[in-house]
């Protein structure tokens, strides 16, 4: 699937200062960050349109962010409040404006939007999808650090108990939140057991849409649902 680089006199009401590059299905933007790194960023052809609100760059790459994602922003600009986007503030993000062009209403400040794919640069329509907040943090990969020390456990939703006295000192305790609430899923001497608890617990409360983001071990999805088809109620 190729492309012609779209000239920038020739294209000029579309062309933000951003190179961009159209495809059969979608449109790749190029833009390079203080790190010298290019980065490509997606988005579907029926949102072209925004490459003329706006320069858009890619951010998550500065080496003081906790981010690990880079994400696709702007700055607020005439264009953006003419067309309506005031309230997206002084450093819209590129998923959030898609996002209220597909809802076709402004978004508000519960409204969580999730990449599918983990990929922050990714703005397709049909990887941005509405989410809640603990949907959207389910998707995440695994925290490396808690309250600036690493944690203590490689698997999501599994932390070592290190209260000394405590009959669980050394174990393995998991959880995950569900609905605003953290549901605690037990104490284990084994910390792959923690981590297999939360997979069975995700895929009992949860549609799995990224089981390599989701899950511990995703290559144990199909053994995960069939535990789930079979539980009774």
């Amino acid at each position: 699937t190729g492309g012609a680089l779209i000239d920038k006199n020739k294209d000029a009401c579309f062309f933000g200062a951003n190179d961009f590059k159209e495809f059969e299905n979608h449109i790749e933007i190029y833009t390079t960050p203080s790190d010298g790194i290019q980065r490509t960023i997606l988005i579907s052809k029926e949102d072209k349109e925004i490459l003329s609100f706006a320069k858009w760059y890619s951010s998550g790459h500065q080496s003081s962010r906790h981010s690990r994602t880079d994400y696709c922003v702007t700055r607020q600009t005439n264009r953006l409040t003419k067309e309506g986007y005031d309230w997206l503030g002084t450093g819209p993000t590129m998923h959030r404006l898609i996002m209220s062009r597909m809802l076709n209403r402004k978004l508000t400040r519960k409204d969580h939007i999730d990449h599918i794919d983990g990929n922050g640069l990714d703005n397709r329509r049909e990887n941005l999808r509405p989410a809640s907040c603990s949907e959207n943090q389910i998707n995440r990969p695994k925290q490396r650090t808690w309250g600036g020390r690493p944690c203590s456990s490689e698997y999501k939703g599994v932390c070592q108990v290190n209260s000394p006295g405590k009959w669980s000192h050394g174990k393995f305790h998991s959880s995950i939140k569900h609905k605003g609430k953290k549901l605690n899923l037990g104490v284990f001497e084994i910390e792959v057991d923690a981590a297999v608890a939360v997979d069975r617990k995700v895929c009992e409360l949860r549609h799995v849409i990224n089981p390599e983001r989701m899950l511990n071990f995703p290559e144990r999805l199909e053994e995960y649902m069939a535990e789930v088809k079979n539980t009774p109620e």
